[in-house]
């Protein structure tokens, strides 16, 4: 799928997220119910320095903060690596938050 077909798609980032959630809610029947389970997401701190760890722990934010609503993330703060960087100035622990901070529970 080519950029253009996306844009059509999605407008913007609010209309995406809102058709995902809808889709994670009919997969989900029950959501609420596990919405405020208390999830913690670790990054060991010896390896919060790797391009394969940070992914890993951004995809695992993504993935959960798509149900959970209390989250909380244990890392050091990193400079981010590779492409993780391009388009944004924090480290690691900032890039975690801002994920799970873009999943509100009124996109339910």
């Amino acid at each position: 799928m080519n950029e253009d077909l996306i844009r059509a798609r999605w407008p913007d980032a609010a209309i995406f997220y809102h058709e995902r959630d809808h889709r994670t809610g009919l997969v989900i029947a029950e959501i609420e119910r596990y919405a405020m389970v208390p999830v913690e997401i670790r990054v060991d701190p010896r390896h919060a320095d790797d391009a394969t760890t940070q992914a890993t722990a951004l995809v695992a934010a993504n993935l959960t903060a798509r149900w959970a609503r209390r989250v909380r993330v244990v890392t050091r703060d990193a400079p981010l690596r590779g492409a993780l960087e391009i388009g944004f100035t924090g480290g690691l622990a900032a890039r975690l938050l801002a994920e799970l901070a873009a999943f509100r529970p009124d996109h339910w």
